[in-house]
């Protein structure tokens, strides 16, 4: 009896045993073996919106630093790679690349000292940041959010090429960011001749708007511009449009050549 009882004590031994180790495979413990790759990372804010330029003074609602802080397990990670897309993923920004040496890591991204090209678009884009074990393929993405593009003024239509008549109305579609702008002004001239660019020429009104977006629109004849700018438009010529901001360091953008017949 003795004997059967030893032995029975001995089996349940093994058997916690053997337990306690396929336990440990897939214990959620506090050890660091336990902890997943990535954990704690910053929720970032569904009202900010990030800026590729110096953020407006005194408005909290755009920023120009991303900042994230997050939690890894040096046992199961390599190195960390931090990128950004701005397409979902189809391409990457490099922002870093950190050699694990404690337990969290802080992040501070500017997205206006990125290569120049990257934010050279007008108004929103959707972005999200992602870290990732390039040896180990674990990954964690943060919040997605809105950057705002670079380009201060974007002219819509007409851009070049088209053909009008003299007693067509034509519109002049344009946007602009006010937080990199001053004060933008519709121009246009025709002909080698011309004194100078005609200023303020039909009536422009708001459209719609998303701030700090604004969307206008322009509408004139050309004939009667012809008129009442006497010497600026001869149609013999092809007629370019110029949006041109007369702020301090304002920006300009032209359209192509413009018939008008």
């Amino acid at each position: 009896m003795k004997e059967k009882k030893r032995t029975k004590n001995i089996l349940l031994a093994f058997f916690l045993s053997f337990t306690g180790f396929i336990a440990g495979c897939f214990d959620n413990g506090t050890g660091p073996n336990n902890d997943p790759p990535f954990s704690n990372l910053t929720k970032l804010s569904a009202g900010h919106r990030y800026v590729a330029y110096q953020a407006p003074p005194n408005q909290t609602e755009k920023l120009d630093t991303v900042k994230l802080s997050f939690n890894y397990n040096s046992s199961k990670i390599n190195s960390m790679l931090v990128q950004a897309t701005l397409d979902s993923g189809k391409t990457w920004i490099h922002i870093a690349t950190i050699t694990p040496s404690s337990s969290s890591a802080l992040i501070q991204w500017v997205p206006k000292d990125a290569a120049q090209t990257t934010f050279n678009f007008f108004g929103f884009k959707e972005c999200y940041l992602q870290i990732s074990d390039p040896t180990s393929g674990e990954s964690i993405n943060s919040d997605t959010f809105q950057t705002i593009g670079a380009i201060p003024i974007m002219l819509i239509s007409p851009k070049g090429g088209e053909v009008y008549d003299k007693t067509d109305s034509i519109k002049v579609l344009f946007s602009h960011n006010q937080d990199i702008t001053a004060n933008v002004e519709v121009c246009a001239k025709a002909g080698p001749n011309a004194p100078d660019w005609a200023r303020n020429f039909g009536t422009t009104i708001i459209i719609s708007k998303t701030l700090p977006i604004k969307n206008l629109s322009t509408t004139f004849v050309p004939q009667v511009v012809a008129e009442e700018k006497s010497g600026y438009f001869d149609y013999a010529y092809p007629l370019i449009i110029l949006l041109a901001d007369y702020g301090p360091n304002g920006k300009r953008i032209s359209s192509g050549e413009i018939t008008i017949q």
